[in-house]
């Protein structure tokens, strides 16, 4: 690995360790996702396939974006939606390192705003990547991202998206007053939305913290 990306990877990790301590409810991790959690996330990306419009939601530092750029084929286009400006300042940097940049450049979008408020595309898109911390959110909000999501994709979008393994439900059991009912509405949208839209899952175990990784459609009614 060459020495400049070793210094923007270590730059990136300390910023996603100082925005997880300090903005926890946006960012809901501690450490970037690993590049197993990251594979995962992005499968839909290496199938036999045709050009596609993908959306990334949350990248955090870059790490799934990397992977993204990694698997992009010529006619793809890429838009990433941030809410955090360090953030998108990082992915926009790491990404102008990458050798394959310059080969989509022209396909990569940047949309600085929370995932309610992602403009609307002049072309649904085919495939949504998402890390958002959905367990840090009101149900309202949550509603609100996948009512956006509907919005932006068509009846065959899939989006894939993670969430640590057992943590929602062990929230939703321990925590006390509000943040308890907050998760159990969450834990009740989800059960619900895998019941008619979800694809598959697979666990990732090599992670700081071991993750589900839900594959579903959003677009549907």
């Amino acid at each position: 690995m060459a020495a400049n990306s070793v210094s923007s990877l270590a730059k990136s990790t300390a910023l996603f360790l100082r925005e997880g301590l300090f903005r926890f409810h946006d960012t809901g991790a501690l450490c970037a996702t690993s590049r197993w959690a990251a594979k995962a996330l992005t499968n839909a990306l290496r199938e036999e396939r045709s050009p596609r419009r993908i959306l990334e939601l949350g990248p955090g530092t870059g790490s799934v974006t990397m992977q993204i750029l990694e698997d992009m084929i010529p006619g793809d286009q890429l838009a990433i939606c941030e809410i955090n400006p360090r953030f998108m300042a990082t992915v926009k940097s790491r990404l102008a390192e990458h050798p394959r940049f310059a080969e989509h450049k022209a396909n990569i979008s940047f949309f600085e705003c929370p995932a309610q408020e992602l403009p609307q595309p002049e072309t649904p898109f085919d495939i949504v990547v998402c890390a958002l911390p959905f367990t840090n959110f009101s149900v309202e909000v949550v509603q609100e991202i996948f009512e956006r999501l509907h919005a932006v994709s068509h009846d065959e979008t899939v989006m894939t998206y993670y969430e640590y393994i057992g943590l929602r439900r062990m929230g939703a059991l321990v925590a006390q007053g509000e943040k308890r009912s907050r998760l159990i509405e969450i834990d009740r949208f989800f059960d619900k939305k895998h019941e008619h839209d979800l694809i598959k899952h697979e666990k990732v175990w090599l992670n700081f913290l071991p993750i589900h990784v839900h594959t579903l459609r959003v677009g549907t009614e």
